[in-house]
């Protein structure tokens, strides 16, 4: 069966002409703009849903997505988008971990949505004109407001189930109008294709509710029954929808099953409800100034109505969903883009995220704001073509001009934020000129800063992160990056100290982290066979997670001479996740150590390959190959090592004893490189430092 879109697409080819132009012209604005983010790195939750997900990188692990998994990392769990993670897999099988293809996949979904507010658009609005419908399309491709969705990967959840849910919504409104059966079971499957992609997909069968709400002639109990005969199959697929729910995890999103504690990093309902009732006015207005855009925006926690705006939050979405039921006869279309608008933010009076104010959560709700704006598009339209022929050209010609400023302007704003999402570093700082006191974006920068180097640049801005909330998520997670850290410089005492102080805190929110923390501390202080206990623990709580097994692996390696053990958990590491390049490196090392020198060189490749950047699997190959005698490529090797990291002293020094092994030793070399490792501390053979000051003696060094 088509779709409706590319039934419409057909159509726009080989008939209407104007949507011929509406889809090159959406195309060209989407492309235009987010070209841009092609380049940008992996961000944020991208990590954990792709890069480290085994589950997207095994065929066979796919009906996990099925069983309420999406993740094999220690997090996101509790949510149900198994569609979504497919299209994920189907990424990572075309490209890997190579961001383009995921960020080409998010704006051709987001091509589509604007092409389906174009369509939608003229459905409701039959009187309005081709340039109102395609402007307000346009406007809506390149709104800054709607980068976050579009470049951010993991926000593909925002834009495919918003896709289903416009797709389907007009496939509805389709059989409405002609009868066709087909658009009806067209908009059935889209509804299971939107809650499989995203659990905010139930919106669905509210707007269709508030749409025969609207525009209903009347309410006698022949229209109210007419009503649920139609939205009666909508209604079944969303009871087996939360039985499948309630079996796969037990519950309906926290309802309906056993009692559960309370996290202590969840704020209450009431005080969420109030926040989100101020939240929704907040995104209407970064819709209208979207200048100082961001992910983490200051915006508190309202505990309260004393608070003003939770009040007046609240009061006004009451007057405004009042007005709308009131106003539905006389302005069907601007009342049911109210309850739209509202509609589609109300997962979030449910939902108690970290984040309290996400840019991509209004993404679909501003179908609702472009509908009341085309409404009075074609009202002003009227309106001007009454006052006559040069009132209708002066009109015109302001509203172009004022469209083109918008447009361009709009355009460069999201090409900027585009550049702003190009990797960790440029995102969070951008967050932090907007609210320089986000935990998040200083723990991230922190990690950021650390994974390249800078160490104690990177604990600066981590310390700052811990100073969020304790009982917060970013409190939780910041403490335990920064005890992980400080365990790595030696600092075991302090490390060990707030890892006590926190234990009762970090077990109940997160104890996979605080058992792996324990296990690093421990290592760091000698004491490996607690060690190895707490290791084991972890492995308990997330027994997929190739982190643990990759740890359990080095402890086998470098504390036990069971080198089967060793080389069975490297193994398991990458068994779930094949570009875990730690684990290749470790499994090389057990060959190496069996004398199975060509695996071990295979998996040291493979550690190139990954992680082209990794010199230490260049200098390994250099020394299997220099015990087999194999000069050139040994000496390729140990080059290419010290290139890369000419500060590497054992490189040198190993380099040095290679060119001294030729069959015609090449003194000079061997003591050049001798000086430098002895310059940088290593720790030489007094043997060799003896035979070079020898030669260096007899003129055989020059």
């Amino acid at each position: 069966m088509k779709s409706v879109f590319f039934k419409s697409l057909k159509s726009a080819v080989t008939g209407n002409k104007d949507d011929f132009w509406a889809v090159i012209l959406i195309g060209m604005a989407v492309f235009s703009v987010y070209l841009a983010c092609l380049p940008n790195n992996f961000i944020f939750d991208d990590y954990h849903m792709i890069v480290k997900n085994n589950f997207l990188k095994h065929a066979d692990s796919f009906p996990q997505f099925f069983k309420g998994d999406i993740t094999s990392y220690p997090v996101a769990r509790g949510m149900y988008r198994p569609l979504l993670m497919l299209t994920f897999a189907f990424d990572y099988f075309l490209g890997g971990v190579r961001p383009y293809g995921y960020h080409l996949v998010n704006i051709f979904i987001h091509f589509l949505n604007a092409y389906l507010l174009y369509v939608l658009l003229g459905y409701f609005l039959k009187g309005l004109n081709f340039s109102a419908r395609l402007g307000l399309a346009l406007l809506f491709c390149v709104h800054p407001l709607n980068t976050e969705s579009v470049a951010y990967v993991s926000s593909r959840s925002i834009l495919l189930g918003s896709l289903f849910v416009f797709a389907g919504f007009y496939a509805y409104l389709l059989w409405r109008e002609s009868g066709n059966r087909r658009y009806y079971l067209l908009s059935v499957l889209s509804y299971a294709a939107a809650l499989l992609t995203k659990e905010t997909g139930l919106i669905f069968i509210l707007l269709l509710a508030a749409y025969e709400f609207v525009y209903a002639k009347d309410f006698t109990r022949e229209t109210v029954w007419g009503i649920l005969r139609r939205l009666s199959v909508f209604f079944a697929v969303t009871f087996l929808y939360l039985a499948l729910i309630k079996a796969v995890s037990g519950s309906v999103f926290g309802l309906f099953g056993p009692a559960k504690a309370a996290s202590s990093v969840q704020r209450p309902f009431f005080f969420n409800i109030l926040t989100q009732s101020a939240v929704s006015f907040f995104y209407l207005f970064l819709f209208f100034f979207p200048f100082n855009l961001c992910v983490d925006h200051a915006f508190p926690v309202i505990s309260g109505l004393s608070n003003p705006a939770g009040a007046a939050g609240i009061s006004l979405i009451i007057v405004i969903i009042g007005f709308a039921l009131f106003m539905r006869r006389r302005i069907p279309p601007v009342s049911f883009a109210l309850l739209w608008y509202f509609i589609c933010l109300s997962p979030q009076f449910y939902a108690r995220l970290n984040l309290v104010a996400a840019e991509h959560h209004s993404y679909a709700a501003f179908f609702g704001v472009y509908l009341i704006f085309a409404y009075f598009c074609a009202a002003g339209e009227k309106r001007i073509s009454s006052m006559g022929a040069r009132a209708e050209i002066t009109a015109g010609k302001t509203v172009r001009l004022a469209f083109i400023f918008i447009f361009s302007l709009f355009s460069l704003l999201t090409v900027m934020r585009c550049f702003e999402w190009r990797n960790e570093y440029t995102l969070w700082k951008s967050t932090l000129r907007v609210n320089p006191h986000s935990g998040i974006a200083q723990g991230s920068i922190a990690l950021n800063l650390i994974s390249r180097g800078y160490l104690k640049e990177g604990l600066v801005y981590l310390e700052e992160s811990v100073n969020s909330p304790a009982h917060s998520a970013v409190g939780v997670v910041s403490r335990l990056n920064l005890i992980y850290y400080q365990a790595l410089l030696g600092d075991t005492q302090k490390a060990a100290r707030m890892l006590e102080e926190n234990k009762s805190l970090f077990i109940k929110e997160f104890p996979f982290g605080y058992f792996k923390n324990l296990a690093v501390v421990y290592g760091k202080m000698g004491r490996h066979a607690e060690e190895l206990r707490a290791l084991e623990t972890a492995l308990r709580f997330i027994p997929e997670s190739e982190e643990i097994n990759n740890l359990l692996g080095w402890w086998y390696l470098d504390n036990s001479s069971d080198l089967r053990k060793a080389e069975e958990f490297f193994r398991i590491s990458i068994r779930d996740n094949p570009d875990y390049f730690f684990s290749h490196l470790g499994l090389a090392g057990v060959l190496d150590k069996k004398g199975l020198y060509q695996e071990a060189v295979d998996e040291y490749k493979k550690v190139i390959a990954i992680t082209p950047e990794s010199f230490e699997a260049y200098y390994n190959i250099g020394l299997i190959y220099a015990r087999k005698l194999l000069r050139t490529e040994a000496e390729w090797y140990f080059k290419k090592c010290i290139e890369m990291a000419p500060d590497f002293a054992p490189a040198h020094y190993n380099l040095c004893v290679f060119y001294l092994s030729l069959p015609e030793p090449d003194y000079k070399r061997a003591r050049e490189n001798f000086d430098k490792a002895r310059e940088l501390g290593y720790p030489v053979d007094k043997k060799i430092e003896e035979l070079l000051e020898k030669k260096k003696g007899d003129g055989s060094i020059f």
